[in-house]
């Protein structure tokens, strides 16, 4: 997702804004993946991929209650080998490991020790370290919440851990429960198995000021340093196929806070127009041009390029599309489509022929923390947009402009495979015109120092 020597991104205000680090990026070789999961052949339920203007059929599924019974025991597997790194055994919800912890089994927690262990990557949300002794997981360590403890604990030394715990917990539920349902709603094997808990880490000035760095904070100056704190680590399962230079995502990005020199010509603001009105505006309109799209969401060409002449990628896309519709129609909620290989998809291969078919992994799908709360979000928002009143909060704009660029990025995607459903999440949009979306919604492209690559990976 992201090189190791650059996490970070800085919007035009120059303050470092949230990425979710790619913990998947260092090269495993065959022996490192021992017991991960085989990904499936994705296959929505009593459908197959149509053509457009096409039928879909119902299919019949040969030879399902054999298959789902291996998966389950492969995906107990890895739950199993989860629980045993985290030193405890968790609890489960709806045949997913929640990773949540009672009060009895607390004591048994076994602290995660930063220390011997390498660091893979470090993001705006999580610094992830290798397992040592188990290479197919990685270890997550939520860095948010030993910020907030410092803060409050800033003139408080020996402050009590028992609010931070019961904050945690709750936080930990929550996640869970985000987790199970996006296991609900794409499947388990395409959804990275985790477990998480409320765990000790030791700190350190360095490692303090580092997650500090991360967020874009100074760190505050506290009397006494804690050697010890809470925080929530997640052990997951690598995805090794990220590491294949043949794989594709889904990387819409950000189609106003791109390169000013792209984003200021003619071509490409007639494309941003005629693109916006078709898919957000008026998401129901036939007049889709996907020459135009692609010009504002250029990462995608190569995904969209190769499912045209790859039937199997495209019945995996087709797949991903209608389950993340609903999933979003349902739920509220969004996934990230901005960053590179957050949704992957990877050529999976039968050992026993010469046939391939195209998987999927939800690696990193979750928008970051600031981000989620992007389509509930729009009601509010688009008022505003109609008052004619002037969005100035930087967060704010950011949430809309996610909102919109997932609407328009999975509905542009659906009119190209073929799918007939599509999103209609922007409260109102069909009373504004593509221009006033442009006019509250760039923001003059990455700041001057900005690299290249800072660039490219807001595309």
């Amino acid at each position: 997702m992201f090189n190791f020597l650059s996490l970070f991104k800085r919007n035009r205000d120059e303050q470092l804004i949230d990425n979710n680090y790619d913990f998947n990026e260092i090269p495993v070789s065959e022996n490192d993946i021992k017991g991960i999961v085989e990904n499936k052949t994705p296959v929505l339920s009593g459908t197959t991929s149509a053509k457009k203007g096409e039928p879909r059929v119902s299919s019949p599924n040969i030879d399902a209650d054999r298959q789902e019974a291996s998966d389950k025991a492969d995906l107990e597997q890895v739950r199993e080998k989860l629980r045993a790194i985290t030193g405890k055994s968790g609890t489960r919800s709806e045949g997913v490991d929640t990773g949540e912890v009672s009060d009895s089994s607390r004591e048994e927690e076994a602290p995660f020790d930063i220390n011997g262990k390498t660091l893979l990557g470090k993001g705006g949300e999580n610094f992830v370290y290798d397992i040592p002794d188990d290479p197919s997981v990685v270890g997550r360590v939520a860095i948010e919440p030993l910020i907030d403890q410092l803060t409050k604990a800033e003139g408080q030394p020996g402050t009590e851990e028992t609010s931070a715990r019961e904050t945690l917990q709750a936080k930990l539920a929550a996640e869970n429960a985000t987790y199970d349902e996006l296991c609900t709603y794409f499947g388990n094997e395409h959804v990275p198995q985790t477990t998480r808990s409320v765990r000790q880490v030791p700190t350190s000035r360095e490692f303090l000021e580092a997650i500090h760095k991360a967020k874009g904070r100074a760190m505050p100056e506290v009397t006494q340093l804690p050697t010890d704190m809470l925080t929530i680590v997640a052990t997951q399962e690598k995805v090794p196929e990220i590491n294949d230079n043949d794989t594709v995502d889904i990387q819409g990005g950000l189609a106003e806070a791109r390169d000013p020199k792209t984003m200021n010509t003619e071509d490409y603001k007639k494309a941003y127009g005629d693109v916006t009105q078709a898919l957000v505006c008026d998401p129901e309109s036939a007049s889709f041009d996907l020459d135009q799209f692609l010009v504002i969401h250029p990462a995608l060409r190569a995904t969209v390029e190769q499912a045209h002449d790859n039937p199997q990628l495209k019945a995996s896309l087709t797949d991903f599309v209608q389950r993340a519709m609903r999933y979003s129609k349902e739920t509220g909620k969004s996934l990230d489509l901005f960053g590179p290989k957050n949704i992957l998809f990877f050529e999976n291969t039968d050992g026993s022929n010469t046939d391939s078919a195209w998987g999927y992994k939800l690696v990193d799908a979750l928008p970051p923390s600031n981000q989620q709360k992007a389509l509930e979000s729009t009601e509010g928002l688009m008022k505003k947009v109609i008052a004619k009143e002037p969005i100035e909060d930087h967060l704010d704009r950011l949430l809309l402009r996610c909102a919109v660029n997932y609407q328009r990025t999975l509905n542009g995607l659906a009119k190209e495979l073929g799918v007939e459903d599509h999103l209609d999440m922007i409260p109102h949009a069909s009373t504004i015109t593509p221009s006033e979306f442009w006019d509250v919604l760039y923001d003059g492209g990455p700041p001057a120092s900005s690299s290249k690559e800072q660039e490219e990976r807001a595309a």
